[in-house]
């Protein structure tokens, strides 16, 4: 009963799970780089152009950002049609 209904009638709830906290996470993580200064990351790499009056790499940054939350968003997507047969 746990592997033929509990489970996959769970899956819906755990894949979107996972889609909010893959965003929340990803948008906590580049914040992290801006506000703590670490010297890698994209958060580091916006804050410092910025400072540096470099305003069209840090605008790249931010669409490479937002292109890679993206793609993490589609790869959920995906792992949800793979293992969900009846969610389009």
């Amino acid at each position: 009963m746990i592997t033929k209904v509990i489970i996959p009638s769970a899956f819906p709830f755990i894949i979107a799970g996972l889609r909010i906290g893959l965003g929340v996470g990803w948008m906590a993580i580049v914040a992290a780089e801006m506000v703590i200064r670490s010297p890698v990351g994209l958060g580091y790499f916006i804050w410092n152009m910025g400072e540096l009056g470099r305003y069209p790499e840090m605008v790249a940054g931010m669409i490479v950002i937002g292109v890679i939350g993206y793609i993490m968003n589609i790869s959920i997507l995906l792992l949800q049609k793979r293992f969900i047969k009846w969610v389009d």
